[in-house]
């Protein structure tokens, strides 16, 4: 069958069926605070934002962020290339181009440009808050994409716990000798400590033994090691909107890989790839809330991240080659609202951000050992003014403009200006419509590693270089939609997007040297993403609902009229859930399908179009005692590892897992 006949075919027959939309009251009633940076019902926000709460988080049995969003409409996970981990796109911008935060302070990019979402826990989160598309005034030149706003659980007096223990396999694709391949543990405890401090902590480990497509070969194609995660949040309340907060947290990875190298006249070369990564962030935060509801909060962070890995050649008596990197960076951020009459909130900001990055090499042989200094201690500085104001005419019509104006130590002054409306009616008893309106300009600098790194991979054929002289991406971005929802929780919405983005930042082939191809970080495109999403939530019965969506991507270079690469034009998800009162019992089903993407520049190579499901399904025996149980990939989709460099399916096949959750 034709592959756009069979598309349609199954558009027709899952989109009057499933869909994502708007939930329930007691989801549209959660308070976020991303696209505004002010607290507001979700279902009150002019800027479009999408939520997945904890509890959502505790039926999927996510053990990571890109666990827990992967099913939001938009939003995409790709391999990062030479890494363990998957960076977050959305609406087919790339990961260096999202922001990811915790409680509204920046993440460290585990590769120099972009955020592995893989080492980020879920313990912790309470909510996750995404925005799509450069229409929010109050973030960052990184936002170009969007945000990812993680809000973190705070702390009560009440002495509370969770303890989450899972185990799984991948049959025939598990890289160990046990049965058991994957193996996760947490725990969060909470609750008054002395002096009328609250406080929790929560510490988790993700351990896997790795994933091996072929059993037989020394390769294998998931990395074997663990994650740990440890969060602590110390909170001193002072009054009901007064406190004052201190949270550190702590990230460790240590990872392994075995992979191999043809040398013609020797034939397979066995190495082994480590990875020894940690983060440490410590942030203060405080809120003042003044009289006429006039209040300042803000926050100062600082967090390091350092990257070690080594490659050893397991034939030699020595490691032939080791990477150290270290990145670092301060940011500070002050944040006052005042109400002006009846119908005016202003928010006005201040933010500073100062960051460094350093790498060294050493390479080793029998005869010598060379160290090579591939980024010298490099920093940028940029500081960052806000000014929006949220105001209301009349009782139906909400205006959201803003402008952000940054100075930075590198590219000097630039301006970003935005606005968003929102449109809400009554159409009857039972519906309600909300029309959202958003236009942003977008405005990313160079990151350090575009324009310093060098990325030595000379042994496998190919380096990538930074260019100092690369300049910032700019971009327009327009976004539109409609949402209607009735009162029993039935909903429908649809969003169209149109993004232009200019001196788009790529890497391209400059030539080759001594027979290694030679890739360096350039402006060389001008693109246009566009598209629209589509989706749908229906309430079958009380115990039963389906929902789901389809997105439509059409990521052109307008410069040759190419589509842009690992961009598919399809996608649909969709997700079943279904309560069953008598045995007390969730049962839920997330199915999602691509179609095709490129994999180069001309378009003449694609990777396979693929499907997924995923079945979880979560018992309470009391109040508080989960077991669940969960087959993720149930059709064994995944790659071919012999066409691994064209081919961009799932690098996972099926898993299959059992564990048990207490808390109170």
């Amino acid at each position: 069958m034709n592959p756009r006949i069979h598309l349609l075919a199954l558009m027709v027959i899952t989109l009057p069926l499933t869909s994502h939309a708007n939930e329930p009251v007691s989801l549209l009633d959660t308070i976020v605070i991303t696209g505004t940076k002010t607290p507001k019902r979700l279902q009150d926000v002019p800027v479009k934002t999408e939520v997945v709460t904890q509890a959502d988080i505790e039926k999927k049995h996510a053990r990571d962020l890109g666990e827990s969003i992967k099913n939001i409409p938009g939003l995409s996970l790709k391999k990062i290339h030479g890494k363990s981990g998957y960076e977050l796109w959305i609406q087919g911008m790339s990961g260096d181009r999202v922001l990811i935060l915790i409680d509204g302070r920046p993440v460290s990019a585990s590769t120099g440009s972009t955020v592995d979402v893989t080492q980020i826990g879920t313990l912790n989160i309470d909510r996750i808050e995404v925005v799509k598309g450069a229409v929010s005034a109050l973030h960052s030149s990184a936002a170009m994409g969007g945000v990812v706003n993680i809000i973190t659980n705070k702390p009560g007096k009440a002495r509370k716990y969770k303890v989450t223990l899972d185990a799984g396999t991948y049959d025939e694709f598990n890289a160990g000798d046990s049965p058991i391949n994957d193996v996760h543990g947490s725990f969060e405890l909470g609750g008054l400590l002395a002096g009328g401090v609250i406080g929790k902590v929560s510490a988790s480990i993700r351990d896997t033994q790795g994933i091996d497509l072929q059993p037989d070969e020394w390769d294998f194609d998931g990395d074997s090691g663990n994650k740990v995660n440890v969060d602590g949040t110390f909170r001193k309340d002072f009054s009901k909107d007064n406190w004052i907060q201190y949270t550190p947290s702590f990230y460790r990875e240590d990872l392994s890989r075995n992979f191999s190298t043809f040398a013609p006249g020797y034939g397979d070369i066995l190495n082994e790839k480590t990875e020894l990564a940690t983060r440490i962030n410590n942030t203060i935060s405080f809120q003042k809330t003044m009289t006429n509801k006039r209040r300042l909060s803000g926050h100062i962070a600082h967090e390091i991240f350092k990257d070690d890995t080594s490659q050893d050649t397991v034939s030699t008596d020595r490691v032939d080659q080791e990477r150290n990197g270290e990145l670092e960076y301060t940011t500070l951020d002050l944040q006052y609202d005042f109400p002006v009459g009846k119908n005016h909130l202003l928010t006005a900001g201040f933010s500073a951000y100062q960051a460094g990055l350093e790498q060294h090499q050493t390479k080793r042989s029998a005869t010598e050992t060379e160290y090579i200094v591939e980024v010298p201690h490099t920093t940028r500085t940029n500081y960052d003014l806000y000014l929006q104001d949220d105001f209301f005419i009349g009782d139906n019509l909400e205006i959201l403009p803003g402008i952000r104006l940054q100075q930075d130590s590198d590219f000097g002054f630039h301006s970003a200006p935005k606005v968003n409306a929102m449109y809400d009616t009554q159409l009857n008893d039972n519906w309600d419509m909300k029309f959202r309106v958003g236009i942003g300009a977008g405005y990313r600098t160079p990151n350090l590693k575009e324009r310093h790194y060098v990325f030595d991979h000379s042994a496998l054929g190919y380096m990538v270089l930074g260019d100092p002289s690369v300049t910032p991406e700019t971009s327009l971005t327009y976004q539109a939609g409609v949402d209607f929802y009735r009162n029993d929780g039935l909903g429908y919405d649809i969003n169209l997007f149109h993004n232009n983005v200019e001196d788009l930042i790529a890497t391209t082939l400059s030539g080759y040297e001594e027979g290694v191809a030679m890739y360096r970080y350039a402006n060389v495109d001008e693109a246009r993403l566009q598209g629209v999403e589509m989706a749908l939530t229906v309430p079958v019965t009380n115990n039963l609902k389906i929902k789901g969506s389809y997105n439509y991507l059409d990521a052109k270079n307008t410069n040759t009229n190419k589509q842009l690469t690992r961009r598919p034009e399809h996608e649909v998800k969709a997700e079943l859930d279904w309560h069953l009162p008598r045995l007390d019992t969730d049962v839920s089903l997330f199915a999602s399908w691509q179609s095709e993407e490129y994999v180069d520049d001309a378009n003449e190579r694609e990777s396979p179009a693929w499907g997924s499901i995923d079945l979880k399904l979560n018992k309470n025996f009391s109040k508080g005692k989960t077991w669940f149980v969960g087959i993720d990939n149930i059709l064994n989709e995944h790659k071919d590892i012999n066409n691994a460099g064209s081919d961009f399916r799932p690098e996972k096949g099926r898993f299959i897992y059992t564990g048990i959750r207490f808390k109170n």
